[in-house]
């Protein structure tokens, strides 16, 4: 298992749109043996939950399954939840330079929504455990289907491809004096995401280059019923291509350098009414390590980076409009410190962090 944190927008050059603010990369490993788990848990307000995973590897397969149960019948009225989740995950490896990931998810919950409540609303004697949305809930499906195969040369140089399904129908109903909305959305994302990794050595020199490609469609059907309004449906695209090229460079065992350039692009589609905005972008990072008397180092980073509004974002679903308005976010990030072991036990970091946002892209419930 190997985690790797990337503060700010420095990870937008290799992780694209939505990496704007930060990126946790979670590298896990194969089983080492067979082991399962089963964790039964309560609290209050009616809470219960049950979990169970079982892991294990033979000579080629590693695998794993996991699945919970949950339910809670909340603090306030109408602010009961269930759900259930399934995961499974497989690694084939038939030989010594090829192996190929797959993995699989499902979640289902159905979960009421009390909404807020006002304080002249409590002062006319609704209790703070009460609600005045008795009926409004939301429904959520999703699932996905991923695979990964690499074919590994060259000691540790990679090629690699990514491909990804997911699927996501939400059904949510709201309802009060003006009477009700019912939303019926189903989403479809598909990527493909090739990348060669090259990696070599040289006299103390080490280098890892990754070439790569993003390509990323979704599509969103949305169905509106209300009370004022007939029935209208609508359907709306995304597609995102981004190529990137990120380098590495160890100068000596102490000193590294690294940098990279990214080029993204994304086309919405809302029908000939709304048109097709497009916007394209261009990311960069760089950076440089200093590491001295063993354990201690010196570093400054930048990087740029972006986030996309969502299709959700995109269209309002109580006027069933498209907000032209919203652009891409934009944010930049500067970083440098000092890390110093006093002792085996404990270090010093002094930093500077600094991000600075354009375009932010928020909920404002102030409309």
């Amino acid at each position: 298992l190997r985690i790797e944190i990337v503060r700010g927008g420095r990870g937008g050059v290799l992780f694209g749109d939505s990496a704007s603010a930060g990126v946790i990369n979670i590298i896990t490993g194969a089983a080492e043996g067979d082991r399962g788990s089963v964790t039964l848990r309560g609290g209050s307000y009616g809470s219960v939950g049950l979990d169970a995973g079982y892991a294990g590897k033979t000579d080629q397969v590693a695998y794993s399954f996991s699945g919970d149960l949950y339910g809670s019948s909340g603090y306030r009225d109408n602010s009961d939840t269930q759900g259930r989740d399934a995961g499974l995950a497989l690694r084939f490896t038939p030989g010594s330079r090829f192996r190929i990931d797959f993995s699989s998810g499902y979640h289902h919950d159905e979960t009421g929504m009390p909404g807020a409540l006002t304080e002249a609303d409590l002062e006319n004697g609704t209790p703070r455990e009460g609600t005045l949305y008795p009926d409004d809930k939301v429904n959520v499906n999703e699932y996905y289907f991923q695979a990964k195969p690499a074919l590994l040369f060259l000691g540790d140089s990679s090629f690699e491809t990514d491909f990804s399904f997911r699927r996501r129908d939400n059904v949510f109903f709201s309802s009060s004096y003006w009477g009700y909305y019912q939303g019926d959305t189903r989403l479809d994302t598909v990527s493909l995401s090739p990348r060669l990794v090259l990696a070599g050595t040289g006299g103390e020199m080490r280098n890892r280059l990754s070439i790569g490609l993003d390509l990323i469609r979704s599509d969103e059907d949305i169905l509106n019923s209300t009370s004022y309004s007939p029935q209208a449906s609508f359907s709306l695209e995304k597609e995102n291509l981004g190529a990137y090229l990120h380098d590495e460079l160890f100068l000596t065992e102490s000193l590294a350098v690294s940098g990279g350039y990214r080029y993204d692009r994304v086309k919405y589609g809302f029908g000939p009414a709304a048109g097709e905005p497009e916007f394209r972008e261009s990311l960069a990072t760089a950076g440089i390590n200093w590491q001295f008397q063993d354990r201690n180092n010196l570093y400054f980073e930048y990087g740029s980076g972006l986030r996309y509004p969502l299709l959700d974002e995109m269209f309002d679903f109580y006027s069933n409009s498209i907000n032209s308005a919203l652009v891409p976010q934009e944010s930049d990030t500067f970083q440098a410190g000092l890390r110093c072991f006093v002792s085996d036990f404990f270090y010093l970091n002094p930093a500077v962090f600094l991000l600075r946002t354009e375009h932010e892209l928020f909920y404002n419930p102030a409309g």
